[in-house]
């Protein structure tokens, strides 16, 4: 089994979703799917890996087997937000989340 295939499978199994649900999510057809399902030879088109990480929200890295780290495909808005910040505003963010974290139990002590 190809590593792609192996991560297609297993994301899929945490995800609860099938074959046809990629299929309609990305417009690659439900054969195509499969035979990324069941045949270890059969290579994705870079196309296709973009289009499944991105319906799927892994890295496509991850997916193809390049890094071991599984990551989301798109940032959580929270990150381009806070990325857009001055270097004040994130420190206040910073302080806050650890206030609210403290508060919460969690936070240092």
């Amino acid at each position: 089994m190809s590593v792609f295939q192996v991560r297609l499978k297993k994301i899929m199994e945490d995800k609860n979703i099938t074959a046809a649900e990629i299929s309609r999510g990305t417009g690659i057809s439900k054969s195509a799917i499969s035979k990324y399902l069941s045949d270890g030879n059969k290579k994705a088109c870079f196309d296709s890996v973009l289009r499944i990480a991105d319906y799927l929200n892994v890295d496509p890295s991850w997916l193809g087997g390049l890094v071991d780290e599984i990551k989301p495909f798109r940032t959580p808005e929270i990150v381009s937000l806070y990325e857009q910040l001055s270097e004040e505003g994130k420190r206040q963010v910073f302080e806050y989340a650890r206030f609210t974290l403290k508060g919460e139990g969690k936070g240092e002590e």
